[in-house]
């Protein structure tokens, strides 16, 4: 899936891309390397370079560790690199010494043919170590450092620019955002700019099991180029996703630094982790490269989610200005909002076939034409896109439309306007902290929660996609004062609710997903320990400005031994409504009607409402009150929390 794009992005950039082998094998050769007969190594200066080397540390040195994307963990110092191809030394994810001596040694040997050399493969360690080692160049098989800066000034590049796209609800993994690298041409062509993505490799459809796999490293990750109209198209179009794009300071030397290490990185493979080898943590490495003062890469515990590289680049007096891109949806949104809602059902009603060009254009104002029709050749666009409209119908329906735009005057025309909305480093701090104390079933308790990283519900809105919940790993553990009872209440796997709204140009599908451990209720009315699976399906609206409804269809099974067949196996629905008042104060309320089948046969109802109040983006109070009734017993839990966010 990664590697299925055409480089469009210029001829001499093509060049420079197949020379330096950046291409997948099945879409462009490498140029030949015509080896040289009269080349023969001197094992006496390699050797005195090597030692040159070893005097000075270099493998000790940050930025040759930089290159290697070495780290000092738990169980000592290794490379994130986990593809051998990336290494020149059988031990050189583990030794940076070794991966020195052989790097080193690999620059002078023979260029073979249909072989991409050293030299050329691994270009940002030999301008590095040439410069700290005074390599002779004429004592080289080949000039690499001229052939790359030949096609480097062919492809002129002028800025660097990271992208951040919006939580894409539709997918688990890209919930809580995305970044990429732009290579900006000094034409400021930016839509057919080079863009750097960095993804995990994976056919998966099924979103719930994309994110546990991707949760523990089960995909490889993978570096690809492409130009950068490609991913407007999938994230700013296809995907509804708003992008903002923060140019970097950087020199151009820098900039000439990054390049050099992507072609390093072309077609090498790590373990891909949701939480912290992720796509945004890696191009972190490309600005680490270019700038090498910075370390990007240090000072992140446990995850390291797009949103926090993105303030880190800020903190860093990285970036000099921001620009917003709107998504072709976020664009119809804003159209919609200046025309009559019969104009809206017109616009909707032609673009789907349910009217006429001629019924269309009946009773339309003559300054409101200009402005209905690019607002219909956006909505034709989206169904194209989201394949809701033949190609054959688009086809008939824009040429009416462009037909009839092409005989308004202009002067009547609309300017768009699409309002930024907050940008995603305003969003609140994933790591969340909570302390509350309650009764449950009459009991007095407190409890200490933690969530590791993302966002819930009940959380701020600020910055981040509107009805999205996405957590892995949080836990919470009580202690009930009368009896000194100690209980682990819940840990999720992974948690996961997508209430995507749907209106009039779009419906979209709501769903849930939370899977992991928590108390159980037993049919003799105590409780245990045990796991669970809670999944469901639906729809969702809003109403007003305020309020979102959603209804889903739902499936709740819990295990333990003390069940009949050792599970209990509930279906049902969920109605719930979340309401909003200027992100101060926020309720989610939720109600489940459920049956249990096969297994226990009780009804299982759940009411729960909380309530937030924002005292600041890092500190809220929650008041939370579940009422679940389940073999014929009724049991209310009221808590009162203090959350802190980090």
């Amino acid at each position: 899936m990664l590697f299925n794009n055409t480089i469009k992005y210029g001829l001499t950039a093509v060049l420079f891309l197949m020379s330096l082998n950046i291409f997948p094998q099945n879409q462009a050769p490498s140029i030949e390397y015509v080896p040289d007969p009269s080349y023969t190594v001197d094992p006496t200066y390699v050797d005195s370079l090597v030692k040159k080397a070893l005097d000075l540390k270099l493998y000790d040195d940050p930025y040759w560790k930089k290159l290697l994307h070495y780290k000092v963990g738990l169980h000592g110092g290794r490379s994130l690199i986990d593809d051998k191809k990336f290494f020149l030394s059988e031990n050189g994810k583990r030794s940076t010494k070794e991966e020195l001596i052989a790097t080193i040694k690999a620059f002078f040997t023979p260029i073979e043919k249909d072989k991409t050399h050293a030299g050329i493969r691994f270009i940002a360690r030999f301008s590095w170590l040439s410069e700290k080692l005074s390599i002779d160049k004429n004592r080289l098989p080949f000039d690499f450092d001229g052939r790359f800066d030949k096609y480097y000034e062919s492809i002129n590049v002028g800025k660097a620019i990271v992208v951040f796209p919006a939580g894409y609800m539709g997918s688990p993994a890209s919930m809580f955002g995305h970044t990429l690298f732009i290579f900006e041409n000094k034409q400021n062509k930016r839509i057919i700019s080079p863009a750097i993505n960095y993804a995990a490799n994976t056919t998966e459809d099924f979103g719930p099991i994309f994110a546990v796999k991707g949760l523990f490293g089960f995909y490889y990750g993978y570096f690809s180029v492409m130009p950068y109209s490609d991913k407007i198209n999938e994230y700013n179009n296809s995907e509804m996703r708003d992008m903002w794009e923060y140019t970097l300071n950087l020199s151009d030397d820098e900039v000439k630094r990054a390049f050099k290490h992507v072609v390093e990185m072309d077609k090498v493979g790590s373990r891909y982790f949701f939480l912290d080898e992720n796509c945004s943590y890696n191009l972190l490495f490309l600005i680490d490269v270019a700038r090498p003062e910075l370390d990007l890469t240090s000072g992140y515990f446990f995850s390291a989610e797009p949103v926090d590289t993105i303030r880190g680049l800020i903190k860093a007096d990285l970036v000099k200005k921001r620009d917003y891109r709107p998504s072709l949806f976020s664009q119809i949104m804003a159209r919609s909002e200046s025309v009559s809602s019969a104009d809206s059902d017109k616009v909707i009603n032609f673009a789907k076939g349910k009217i006429s060009i001629e019924e269309f254009n009946s009773s339309i104002s003559q300054n409101k034409k200009a402005e209905l029709y690019d607002f219909t050749t956006d909505y034709l666009k989206f169904l194209l896109i989201k394949d809701k409209i033949k190609i054959e119908d688009y086809q008939k329906r824009l040429l009416q439309i462009l037909n009839e735009r092409s005989r308004v005057d202009n002067k009547n025309a609309v300017e768009l306007s699409v309002k930024e909305p907050f940008p995603p480093e305003s969003s609140h701090r994933s790591r969340k902290l909570s302390l509350s104390g309650g009764t449950y079933d009459g009991f007095r308790y407190y409890q200490m929660a933690f969530r590791p990283s993302c966002h819930s519900l009940i959380d701020s809105d600020k910055g981040l996609s509107k009805g999205s919940e996405i957590e892995f790993m949080p836990f919470a553990a009580r202690y009930y004062q009368e009896n000194k009872k100690f209980k682990f209440e819940k840990l999720s796997v992974v948690r996961v609710i997508s209430l995507s709204e749907s209106n009039r140009y779009n419906v979209a599908n709501c769903y849930l997903l939370d899977t992991g451990g928590r108390q159980n209720i037993l049919p003799d009315h105590t409780q245990s320990f045990g796991g669970f699976l809670n999944g469901g399906t639906g729809y969702s609206t809003s109403l007003f400005n305020f309020f979102q409804i959603y209804g889903m269809a739902e499936t709740d099974i819990r295990f333990s031994g003390q069940y009949k067949y050792n599970s209990l196996l509930c279906f049902g629905g969920r109605l719930g409504l979340i309401f909003d008042v200027f992100d101060v104060w926020k309720s989610v309320v939720s109600a489940d009607f459920m049956r249990g089948v096969l297994t226990e046969k009780t009804n299982v109802m759940r009411i729960t409402a909380e309530e937030r109040i924002k005292i600041s983006s890092f500190f809220q109070i929650t008041g939370c009150y579940t009422n679940e009734f389940i073999f014929k017993k009724r049991t209310h839990d009221i808590s009162a929390r203090a959350e802190i966010m980090f």
